[in-house]
């Protein structure tokens, strides 16, 4: 039987006392239906020393919504780590993750609502599907907001949950993913498309205000690059373009009177020379190399610098690594071991190779063939992008790169037999 959330859930994380209360309040809710799509909130917080303390929120029982969890440091300070997960007949639908640190003396409220939207969305290492789209994991001091005691309220999706906000996929190098993503309180200075003309603006735009040494001219704006200069009696506005230079060798840039600093992005000084990477420019990333591996055939991969190279067989695949490191647990197809029963190459290859997953209403695939950033297999391994645990599981020590490279490599060459 599911155990209700309690309205508050104390988690201590040092042993002395602070004053005034130092804590974090885990708010979240869900646009799914309930029961049919959602029954269940499963929050749990972390520390770095891996002391964890969960609990569950029975929708379909009637619990109340939105959850909240309590979270203090008695300390007065920390880091954490916030999993909250949502199920249906206990199996994990889509989950959302924050590191997030105490705010010594004050109590916070952060917001982790689960949207439809985001289920089988990939974000990539480090990062998570949010309100806005995939976002980083680590949440800034300046996204907190202080309790009031109501939960302060959701924030509206739907400007990127429409399909148009996600990342693209993820490098299946498990690097940054590639997107360009750009945060809803972005800065005044502007970022242009990259098919987007320069503007021509003047160096020296003059305001028909005067003044003097005892009448500065006031700041016409909040831009970085326009500097407000008092000459000869008028001001006026200079534009620094070298102010704007934001260290991406693939961008050019210039300070704009209308809109500060602006940014073109050139494609062609990305090209690393690899027949089988699709080079371009990110605004934010710098050149970003996305390897293609269906230009190199069916058993072969792209690599990022040698090109096209053979990929390894499942059967060293299954001898490396499943063998040794999966098949100990996972030999009966039983709810214990997954039902997945890898007892023997020949019924681990069909087991896994293009067969949807227990774990994630169906939007999962354990192998992908040519795709190991949407193979469950690998994302397990990896730690990107889960759902459920971290393969393998408990105190095993998870797989080197090595190993993890090895079943990349062998996914994305076609996973053949």
């Amino acid at each position: 039987m599911r155990r209700s959330l309690l309205p508050f859930l104390f988690l201590s994380i040092a042993a002395c006392e602070a004053d005034p209360l130092t804590e974090i309040v885990v708010v979240t809710d869900t646009d799914l239906d309930v029961p049919e799509g959602i029954d269940a909130i499963r929050i749990t917080a972390s520390d770095p020393q891996g002391v964890s303390q969960e609990a569950l929120a029975d929708l379909g029982g009637g619990a109340e919504r939105p959850v909240t969890l309590g979270l203090v440091s008695r300390q007065g300070s920390g880091t954490l780590e916030v999993v909250v997960v949502g199920e249906r007949d206990e199996v994990e639908i889509l989950r959302r993750t924050a590191r997030v640190s105490f705010v010594r003396g004050r109590t916070v409220a952060l917001r982790m609502d689960l949207w439809e939207d985001c289920i089988g969305q990939l974000c990539g290492a480090d990062r998570t599907c949010g309100d806005h789209g995939c976002r980083p994991v680590a949440i800034e001091a300046s996204e907190l907001v202080d309790w009031s005691g109501e939960p302060p309220p959701a924030p509206d999706a739907s400007l990127a949950l429409d399909g148009g906000g996600m990342d693209a996929g993820v490098r299946p190098d498990a690097q940054v993913p590639i997107d360009a993503h750009v945060p809803r309180d972005a800065p005044v200075d502007a970022r242009m498309p990259s098919d987007a003309p320069m503007p021509d603006a003047p160096m020296v735009d003059a305001f028909v205000e005067q003044c003097n040494d005892a009448m500065p001219c006031p700041e016409t704006d909040s831009y970085t690059c326009t500097i407000d200069r008092c000459v000869e009696g008028r001001c006026v506005v200079e534009l620094s373009d070298a102010a704007c230079d934001d260290g991406v060798e693939c961008t050019s840039e210039r300070c704009d009177l209308g809109l500060g600093c602006v940014y073109q992005t050139h494609d062609d000084r990305c090209d690393d020379g690899v027949a089988c990477t699709a080079d371009r420019c990110d605004q934010l990333e710098g050149c970003v190399h996305q390897q293609q591996h269906t230009t190199c055939g069916t058993g072969s991969y792209c690599d990022t610098t040698a090109g096209c190279a053979t990929a390894p067989t499942f059967t060293e695949v299954y001898t490396t690594v499943i063998a040794t490191r999966c098949g100990p647990c996972h030999i009966t197809n039983t709810p214990r071991s997954g039902r997945l029963d890898l007892s023997t190459q020949a019924l681990a290859y069909t087991t896994m190779v293009g067969v949807t997953a227990g774990c994630g209403a169906g939007v999962n695939t354990l192998v992908v063939p040519g795709d190991s950033a949407r193979s469950l297999l690998w994302r397990k391994v990896a730690n990107v992008d889960l759902c459920g645990s971290r393969m393998p599981r408990g105190m095993v020590a998870p797989l080197d790169e090595a190993q993890i490279s090895l079943i990349a490599r062998w996914i994305q060459g076609g996973a053949l037999e």
